[in-house]
């Protein structure tokens, strides 16, 4: 490793979700000398204490709110803090789809700062201060895109017509090895059961319409086959609320936050991916790695780039409940080879590897 280069890496919080994730894989499988730095005082103590040890934990002297006033304090946190980083070895990266981390970051280093996209960029436009946003993803010297359709989309919007497209870098999303040994981890749950690992945010994830499709399968799969739920999020109560009007509690397990997904999704019927809107999917790479037959949404991006179009897995648009009734029949009866699955899940995870590797290691 080289002890000189290091990578900063600016967060909004460190507690749970997709961008922890990465940044685990991240660290944990490439020799980088990583800085890690939450803007916001919401961390999840397990997941730093499980930090690799080329990573350094920043603590954030200055208490920021989230509100207008705080972009204030963000700027002025930045100021005080960019003596600190402002050298030609010190990469930034903006690790948060925040205008709060991307604000901060840009003006720690200007000419050095770079911004790591996860969600869909579509998404992106849901704040009132997206233009702001892009403004300074026009500025950043590298964009890096966590998968290829996600970049194709990224530059096919109206609002990115003014960046050069040569600043793309494209680092998929890969899992880490330890998948496996997790994977064969014993669960509490002895009856067949289909699974999904998502989030409790209708904002994001499309619960009602997966709860739909269940309810359209035949009685007699039903009868066998439950479905667990395991997340938590805004929108508990009114999951339960639907699950009570379909008259499916006793056949919907809902699990809260779990440690381990791994270990379900191993042993699942079918895995299940619902949501409206992703920008890569890491849910339906885990399920492969696990070896899972994955049923999931075709939204925009990410799932049907895994699945390849539906070779690895079966897809349904976003908000059909019949066809993903009829998919998850279908996948019953016609499953991926476990071997299959693995081998796909390692392809990706190779290829992101890779890509992660030449951008921090070499070009950053």
């Amino acid at each position: 490793m080289n002890s000189e280069k290091k990578s900063l890496f600016v967060t909004n919080q460190f507690e749970t979700g997709g961008v922890e994730t990465v940044f685990y894989n991240l660290t944990n499988n490439l020799k980088i000398n990583a800085l890690l730095f939450p803007l916001h005082a919401n961390t999840n103590k397990q997941l730093i204490d499980a930090l690799p040890k080329n990573v350094t934990l920043i603590r954030n002297r200055y208490h920021l709110k989230r509100s207008p006033l705080g972009l204030v304090m963000t700027v002025y946190a930045a100021i005080k803090y960019r003596k600190q980083f402002r050298h030609s070895n010190v990469s930034i990266i903006n690790f948060s789809d925040t205008l709060t981390t991307l604000l901060f970051s840009y003006i720690l280093n200007p000419k050095n700062v770079n911004s790591w996209i996860h969600c869909n960029p579509e998404a992106l436009k849901n704040a009132a201060t997206y233009p702001v946003y892009w403004w300074l993803l026009g500025r950043c010297k590298n964009l890096i895109f966590i998968s290829e359709s996600q970049k194709e989309l990224f530059f096919m919007m109206k609002e990115s017509r003014h960046i050069d497209p040569k600043k793309a870098v494209v680092c998929t999303n890969f899992i880490d090895a330890e998948i496996n040994k997790k994977a064969d981890q014993p669960i509490k749950i002895e009856q067949p059961f289909f699974f999904i690992a998502a989030r409790l945010d209708l904002r994001s994830k499309d619960y009602l319409t997966l709860i739909e499709a269940y309810s359209l399968l035949p009685e007699r799969i039903r009868k066998i086959y439950s479905l667990v739920i395991a997340g938590d999020g805004p929108d508990k109560t009114v999951i339960k609320k639907y699950i009570k009007n379909k008259e499916l509690e006793d056949r919907i397990i809902l699990l809260g936050n779990i440690l381990n997904p791994f270990s379900y999704m191993a042993k699942a019927a079918v895995v299940i991916h619902a949501s409206i809107s992703e920008g890569f999917a890491m849910s339906i790479l885990e399920a492969l790695a696990c070896g899972a037959t994955v049923v999931a949404a075709d939204c925009h991006v990410g799932p049907s780039e895994i699945l390849n179009k539906g070779q690895y897995g079966y897809l349904y648009e976003p908000g059909d409940a019949k066809r993903l009734s009829e998919q998850i029949g279908v996948a019953l009866n016609s499953k991926i080879s476990p071997d299959v699955a693995k081998k796909r899940a390692f392809e990706i995870t190779q290829l992101g590897i890779n890509q992660a590797k030449e951008f921090l290691e070499n070009d950053n």
